[in-house]
């Protein structure tokens, strides 16, 4: 924030005054290895905890990357800069650092997931949804009247999506699913794993979601008046 505020040999600055505190210039190009310096001099408990800030966010890059198990770390980042440089050039400077913290971060619980056993819904959930942005708007979109959820619904789509066990199925553990008698027989499991591929069943959960893609993609293309077989608009 200080670098857009002060005159540089390109911009006027919006706050001139704050020379005295940066140092006239300190955000120049040529100044691009000191440009903090002038602001560390005083030791103004401001300055300290700058400095210890930069520190621990290059720990916790540290941190992130051996956690990740790399064998060779990337250089020349931006967290690779000193305490008295860091930022020259860099645009949206926190996106930057943290993204870049991120990144090792997932990389580390991508490796813990895929330890896990292959049949593992904690695994099944995190390989399956990581880099899917549509999956994970459960968390983060906006409620719409279009996809409403009850509070047990939601507390259950939750479950569902992390991996964890479903609370709604403690009072039927282990009970038999009734299916066709030449289908494998299944029973209720603690994820409701079960439930959800249980085959030989009506009204199955398969099923209804196969039914609810057909349908949905033929109103789509009824309404672009394309001839189709199928679906509630075929």
């Amino acid at each position: 924030m200080a670098p857009q505020l002060l005159a540089t040999e390109r911009t006027r600055g919006l706050w001139p005054s704050l020379d005295s505190a940066f140092g006239a210039g300190s955000f120049n190009a040529d100044n691009a290895a000191t440009r903090w310096g002038a602001f560390y001099a005083p030791g103004s408990r401001y300055a300290l905890a700058l400095q210890s800030e930069w520190g621990r966010l290059q720990r916790a890059r540290n941190g992130a990357i051996t956690a990740a198990g790399l064998a060779t770390p990337p250089t020349n980042t931006v967290l690779d800069a000193s305490a008295s440089s860091f930022g020259h050039k860099v645009e949206k400077l926190h996106r930057t650092i943290f993204k870049e913290i991120r990144s090792y971060r997932r990389l580390e619980i991508c490796a813990r997931a895929c330890e896990l056993p292959r049949d593992d819904p904690r695994r099944r959930a995190f390989l399956g949804a990581a880099e899917d942005k549509v999956s994970l708007q459960l968390f983060t979109g906006t409620p719409t009247r279009h996809c409403f959820f009850t509070t047990r619904e939601y507390h259950s789509s939750v479950q569902n999506a992390l991996g964890l066990p479903q609370s709604r199925l403690k009072s039927i553990l282990g009970r038999p699913i009734t299916n066709n008698p030449n289908c494998p027989t299944a029973r209720v499991d603690k994820y409701g794993h079960s439930l959800k591929t249980v085959t030989g069943v009506k009204h199955d959960g398969i099923r209804r979601l196969h039914d609810l893609l057909v349908n949905l993609l033929s109103k789509w293309l009824r309404r672009a008046q394309i001839k189709h077989m199928g679906g509630v608009g075929g």
